[in-house]
């Protein structure tokens, strides 16, 4: 599969093992990327965690970028923007380690993409999960994101304007080539522009 998943990560050990299982269960056979903010103990648990999903999995597990910020978004979106640089696939996702993507969601997402080249992004459903203290399942409500049928690209973007759509499409899939020409505007500008 021509896919990555970026998942960012910070002091939660118990999600990025449930995050990776859920993967190794589904056969995902793209690629994971794993920014990891979290404190250097919780660290190196991840780090021995992940290790033991490397002979299933393609990982690439690394301390992210923003770790010393002191600021919660700035940190993620720092560490977040600096492992999607590394991302070599046509397509890719972004999550954090309590989210998961289905497969079949992946495989319609990419159909839909190589069939509309005017499009760069793709959204589904999305299944919210309460847990109690044991993890145990206490209710699940859809969340359905608001839809962008606009017929020009232009006016597609401008939707994502709107305050329904800031959060889009950060749990999707989307085309690298979009980030590709981002980041060579950011070298000849010598501007990090993610951040």
């Amino acid at each position: 599969m021509d896919h990555s998943i970026v998942i960012c990560t910070r002091n939660r050990p118990n999600w990025i093992k449930y995050c990776l299982n859920f993967y190794k269960e589904f056969n995902y056979n793209g690629k994971i990327y794993i920014t990891d903010d979290s404190d250097d103990n919780i660290y190196q648990i991840n780090k021995k965690n992940i290790e033991n999903f490397k002979n299933v999995l393609s990982i690439n597990h690394e301390i992210g970028s923003g770790k010393n910020l002191k600021k919660r978004h700035q940190r993620l979106i720092l560490s977040r923007y600096d492992i999607i640089k590394k991302v070599n696939t046509k397509y890719f996702s972004i999550m954090t380690d309590d989210d998961f993507l289905f497969p079949n969601f992946l495989n319609n997402a990419i159909k839909f993409l190589e069939k509309n080249n005017d499009y760069s992004a793709v959204n589904g459903v999305s299944a919210v999960f309460y847990f109690d203290k044991s993890y145990e399942i206490k209710k699940i409500n859809n969340l359905y994101w608001p839809d962008n049928d606009e017929l020009d690209p232009i006016d597609r973007l401008m939707k994502y304007l709107e305050p329904e759509f800031v959060s889009l499409p950060t749990i999707g899939v989307m085309k690298n080539s979009l980030f590709n020409d981002v980041y060579l505007l950011e070298k000849e500008l010598k501007y990090k522009i993610g951040t």
